[in-house]
């Protein structure tokens, strides 16, 4: 590489011409290897940048599937979590808790939820707890205990106490429309249906006698003693 071709040029003009001509021809056979040295020395650097940039890369694609992977670890996969428990929570399950064991903002949004779940259980806990003592109240009065929706005619509850004396199972009571209908006797049914509107107009409590027809076809009198029941807004909701 260190080969000068003015030094080579006077070497050749020192000897004869025999020597010369050999030395002439060696010397351009060097030149000629050097040529060949120098690129073949410049596509084998090619190829090592062409192959040192391919591995960065690759490097830099194995980087982002491990920092993708780790995103999706630290981030994604508690998002996942939270959006399945928030899906079960809006569905009404609240025995549901999230085991997420963070200290950044998704822990903190885990912990709340999960604070609000343990609430709302036990409050339905409550409720249901009250529920019971309610219906077992109910269901001791040895009487029928009935509410109606004033705007549709529906019966939305009645005791058991309803299938004891008259033998209609109380689903029927609830999913027949106008079940009034059916087993007050015909020739009571228009008086009670005007003592249940009077109650509607006036708002105050009303009561009325009429003949109940069993599911056997035997009659029995039944007095009922009605009162309307308003919402916070002064608006009729329900008979009882």
């Amino acid at each position: 590489s260190h080969f000068n071709i003015h030094k080579a040029d006077s070497i050749i003009r020192r000897v004869d011409n025999k020597s010369r001509g050999k030395l002439k021809i060696a010397v351009d056979q060097i030149l000629e290897e050097t040529d060949i040295y120098s690129t073949k020395s410049k596509k084998d650097a090619w190829n090592v940048a062409v192959i040192n940039s391919l591995g960065m890369v690759f490097t830099l694609l194995i980087a982002s599937i491990l920092y993708l992977y780790a995103l999706k670890k630290s981030v994604l996969s508690p998002i996942k979590l939270l959006s399945t428990f928030a899906s079960k929570f809006g569905a009404g399950d609240y025995t549901q808790r999230i085991r997420l064991q963070s200290n950044d903002e998704l822990g903190a949004l885990s912990d709340t939820f999960n604070q609000a779940s343990e609430k709302i259980e036990s409050l339905f806990t409550r409720l249901e707890s009250s529920k019971i003592q309610y219906q077992n109240l109910i269901q001791g009065i040895d009487a029928i205990i009935w509410e109606l929706d004033p705007h549709t005619n529906r019966y939305k509850f009645v005791s058991q106490r309803a299938e004891d004396l008259l033998g209609y199972p109380t689903k029927i009571w609830m999913d027949e429309p106008d079940f009034l209908r059916k087993y007050c006797h015909p020739d009571d049914l228009h008086a009670a249906q005007e003592r249940i509107l009077a109650t509607l107009a006036n708002g105050e409590a009303g009561e009325y006698s009429c003949r109940a027809i069993k599911e056997n076809g035997a009659t029995i009198w039944l007095n009922n003693r009605i009162k309307l029941i308003r919402n916070e807004i002064n608006k009729s909701v329900s008979i009882l």
